[in-house]
């Protein structure tokens, strides 16, 4: 079953829902700018944190749940009537199922430790031919016919083929889709399709829940959380018999992992054998008894999780208390960062930049119905479905933050200011803050509070509620900016890093501005902060180009000097080399010196 837990810990199936992209309305595009927007002359960098809990599609029983349950000394009975809603046990019939175990394969391989049958179907009349002990039987396709090869015999089938045991468990030695060559209780049928052979299993239903226990609960689990795992799979199982077609049921999380008889414990086979016939039912019904691994703490309606699934009155979400047994109850990667980039790719988002995934509607429990995705240029709707599946989440059961950040300036001369901000989607309380954090090229780390503010769009009838964040700075030198803000389990979420370079301030002056041509003209200035910088040069201008002409060493105060014999009008600046990485290259604002004619 979808999310079934196992000592490896495999992943569940999923079952998907493409995103559905809705365009954007003209009328909501100046709402949707400003909400994207960030402030003029900046140019945002978001980051997300996505924060999460459970494994599995959250409907049904909880397997870790059950586990909980029993382990706080619930019966079976108790534990199933309280994952499926207003159902009473009853009994179904050891009917046959049939269990697909592989498909599209071009050979199927099949012995016996002890002589076995093959059998078809040739003119009304079954044929049937005996098989030694060990012997390796292969059929093949081929001609529009069945070919069986076994030793040094030979036939050939227009109908599918069947092995029979007689005293023995056949093995199968081609691998079953789950990957596993095995051993298996029942008969086996090779049938031909349009993509090759299928191989497919024909036992009772409570010989084949042998095989499916201990497969979806570990054998060491307390023995009424294995019999609610037999009773649950019994009653999925049987809904799911006497249809049309070649098979039943899949041997993968599809429908229900299927081990075969290598799988069989001792605990896991009492647990079916006490619970014999045993099923959940409703208004008379054997129910469809869905089940997944950890709930995260409640589990979720039908129809809040499968797109376009109708509610069913016995599949309602439920508080789960104990499934903290589950090492998933938690995510324990918490928190998960990813690029806007990374999650845009994964889930097929080209509207611009993506901003935020905006969650506008939870089930029962909090796993996701409805988001929004919101990027610059527009937005999509998309579901927890399409979430988990696009995103490769263990569950719908997440939270998205996402925080931003801007600059006013990349590079401000030093003492002037620059104006950081960024949004924070979704809304924060307004108990928490954003912090803004800084440091000096080299130094160590500081924190400040920043100014925030609650803000509110609309798209797609939902109000989209962020918070905005400012801060005003005065960098002392070349300094790197980060913002952190509170996500939504205990983590934080931490922006794009930033630096803010400072050019070095220089300021100069001729001792006079009109001079005659030949005359010698002293410059002098000041470069702030004092003792910042290693060198001046006196600078020229030829077109867009600069040239030095002259360099000096600034003073201890910063003062520096040059002399210049002046041969034209000219327009000349001073520019400032800086002592330390803590500085950028600053230059003065330039100046003209007017040559006055004789």
């Amino acid at each position: 079953m979808t999310g079934s837990p196992t000592t490896s810990r495999r992943p569940p199936a999923r079952r998907t829902t493409a995103v559905v992209l809705v365009g954007l309305l003209a009328a909501l595009a100046a709402a949707l700018a400003l909400v994207c927007a960030p402030p003029a002359g900046a140019t945002a960098t978001t980051t997300m944190v996505m924060e999460g809990r459970g494994w599995g599609h959250g409907i049904g029983m909880s397997q870790y749940g059950a586990d909980g349950y029993a382990l706080h000394h619930w019966k079976y009975a108790a534990i199933i009537e309280h994952y499926y809603t207003g159902v009473t046990l009853g009994k179904v019939k050891n009917v046959p199922i049939r269990v697909l175990l592989r498909s599209g394969t071009a050979s199927a391989t099949v012995t016996d430790a002890a002589r076995f049958n093959a059998t078809w179907t040739a003119g009304g009349k079954v044929k049937t031919v005996h098989l030694a002990a060990r012997a390796t039987a292969t059929v093949t396709w081929s001609g529009g016919a069945y070919h069986l090869r076994a030793g040094a015999g030979s036939w050939s089938a227009g109908t599918p083929i069947t092995f029979v045991p007689l005293t023995s468990r056949l093995k199968l030695l081609t691998a079953n889709d789950n990957g596993h060559v095995g051993h298996y209780r029942g008969r086996l049928r090779i049938v031909h399709l349009s993509d090759g052979l299928e191989i497919v299993n024909t036992l009772p239903l409570e010989t084949y829940l042998y095989g499916v226990v201990p497969c979806e609960s570990p054998a060491s689990w307390p023995a009424e959380a294995l019999k609610a795992q037999a009773v649950a799979a019994r009653s999925y199982a049987y809904r799911l018999t006497g249809r049309g077609g070649s098979f039943d049921v899949y041997c993968t999380t599809a429908s229900q992992y299927y081990g075969g008889a290598d799988s069989e414990t001792v605990a896991t086979d009492k647990a079916v054998n006490s619970t014999k016939g045993i099923v959940p039912k409703y208004k008379g019904t054997p129910i469809v008894a869905y089940f997944f691994s950890t709930s995260g703490g409640h589990t979720e309606n039908i129809e809040n999780v499968w797109t376009g699934a109708s509610p069913v009155p016995y599949l309602k979400g439920v508080p789960d208390p104990y499934d903290t047994t589950s090492p998933y109850h938690v995510w324990p990667n918490n928190p998960i960062r990813r690029t806007p980039a990374q999650l845009a790719a994964a889930m097929g988002f080209a509207k611009g930049p993506l901003r935020a995934v905006y969650v506008v509607k939870r089930g029962t429990s909090p796993r996701v119905v409805k988001a929004l995705l919101i990027g610059d240029k527009g937005w999509a709707v998309t579901n927890g479905a399409s979430l988990r599946a696009d995103l490769g989440l263990r569950d719908a059961w997440v939270y998205f933050t996402s925080l931003s950040i801007a600059r006013s300036a990349t590079s401000v001369t030093y003492g002037q200011a620059v104006t950081l901000s960024g949004r924070r989607y979704p809304q924060l309380a307004a108990t928490r803050t954003i912090a803004l954090h800084s440091r000096l090229i080299g130094g160590s780390w500081s924190s400040r509070r920043a100014t925030a503010k609650a803000g509110s769009s609309t798209i797609d009838g939902y109000a989209v509620k962020f918070t905005g964040f400012s801060a005003k700075v005065v960098p002392t030198g070349n300094t790197q900016y980060y913002f952190s803000a509170p996500a939504a389990m205990g983590a934080y979420a931490i922006s794009a890093h930033v630096v803010v370079d400072v050019r070095l301030a220089v300021t100069i002056q001729p001792a006079s501005e009109t001079v005659a041509s030949g005359a010698q003209v002293v410059f002098s200035g000041v470069v702030t902060p004092a003792a910042a910088a290693k060198s001046v040069f006196l600078q020229t201008k030829s077109g867009s180009s600069w040239t030095k002409i002259a360099s000096a060493t600034p003073r201890s105060d910063g003062s520096y000097t040059f002399t210049w014999t002046a041969t034209g009008t000219t327009t000349l600046r001073v520019l400032a080399l800086p002592a330390s990485t803590r500085f950028v290259p600053g230059a003065s604002l330039p100046v003209t010196l007017t040559v006055a004619s004789s």
